[in-house]
């Protein structure tokens, strides 16, 4: 099978030849451009033999176009200096940005450029943050811990209105750079939930404040013709069918070895979505390369090798050797 053969049989449930891979992590240097990523993605496609290519953006690109600013480390990434929204009238002021100028242009490229080169034979899903996970970073979050949510909720309680009125700016941008993505060669959109789960957000908030603007995001990039959306439901105590159920998705991300998630064999029963999983990112740190194998092995026991995708909890640290991720795709055709 080819790889785009396999990816698309994957998540139709059919048989496969072996079950597709595919792992990614941040190199902040290499996302400061698209002339360094574009390579860098290609490269690292290539070395590992992955099954398709997640297009990492560094988080700032969703931020920076409204008024975030960064100090940018070498070795840990870009550093918050300022945030836009500090109260509740900066929401209000939060404007409608075209995804065909500047840094979100920029982003748009990096999926241009990889299908061109990979001429359809490698699938691209390319990162979007949701639009609570912008505002979040609007307001001055800094790490994937709940404390970057505080803003908002307080927003949710005591201004909700104001906070719509920014979700819907967010949101309209985010639906035409979707479009953008899809239109430039991607095949889907890799839709990432971050520091919102079970432990930030309640269902009643989520049906407000999340699902409305969620939704017509998939719906931009499945009306442009996206056959492969991914949606990364980060951390533990994910809201498997809140954020998915309905929802013009293919495949869901999520830390299946968390105990506070569903394992594989449980999020079979609750979803006829393909699953993206099976590894954490410290294993593949830290190793060794039998522990791998060994979570490798569980994944495909728990689905019987089909709807799997193998792949990390969330992002492979940057220290993580070849090695490593080399022994992913060391595995058997089958569980």
């Amino acid at each position: 099978m080819t790889k785009r053969e396999r990816v698309m049989a994957a998540i139709k449930g059919e048989e496969v030849d072996k079950v597709p891979a595919s792992f990614w992590g941040h190199n902040h240097l290499a996302e400061r451009s698209t002339e360094a990523l574009v390579p860098y993605l290609l490269e690292q496609n290539c070395k590992f033999d992955w099954d398709f290519i997640k297009v990492n953006l560094s988080y700032t690109s969703f931020v920076e176009p409204w008024g975030s600013k960064y100090r940018f480390d070498a070795e840990k990434g870009p550093q918050l200096e300022d945030y836009p929204v500090k109260n509740v009238n900066d929401l209000r002021r939060l404007e409608r940005l075209d995804p065909t100028k500047g840094m979100l242009a920029d982003q748009v490229k990096v999926s241009k450029y990889l299908a061109e080169a990979v001429k359809r034979e490698v699938p691209i899903v390319h990162t979007i943050f949701s639009p609570l996970s912008v505002v979040a970073r609007l307001c001055g979050g800094i790490a994937k811990t709940p404390t970057e949510a505080l803003a908002v909720q307080k927003f949710m309680v005591g201004n909700p209105e104001e906070l719509i009125e920014g979700l819907q700016t967010i949101t309209s941008t985010l639906v035409d750079y979707a479009r953008e993505v899809i239109r430039a060669g991607a095949d889907g959109i890799f839709f990432a939930t971050t520091v919102w789960s079970g432990d930030t957000l309640t269902k009643e908030q989520f049906e407000i404040f999340g699902k409305p603007y969620d939704l017509v995001i998939y719906k931009a990039a499945a009306e442009e013709g996206a056959t492969f959306n991914m949606s990364h439901l980060c951390r533990e105590n994910i809201m498997l069918e809140d954020m998915t159920a309905g929802f013009p998705t293919h495949v869901i991300s999520y830390d299946c070895l968390s105990p506070r998630n569903p394992s594989l064999k449980e999020a079979m029963s609750r979803t006829d979505k393909a699953l993206c999983s099976g590894v954490r990112g410290a294993t593949l740190l830290n190793g060794p390369v039998e522990a791998i194998s060994a979570e490798v092995r569980a994944a495909l026991e728990a689905t019987g090798g089909r709807r799997l995708i193998l792949g990390p909890d969330c992002v492979v640290h940057p220290n993580t050797s070849d090695k490593h991720l080399l022994a992913v795709n060391k595995l058997p055709k089958g569980p």
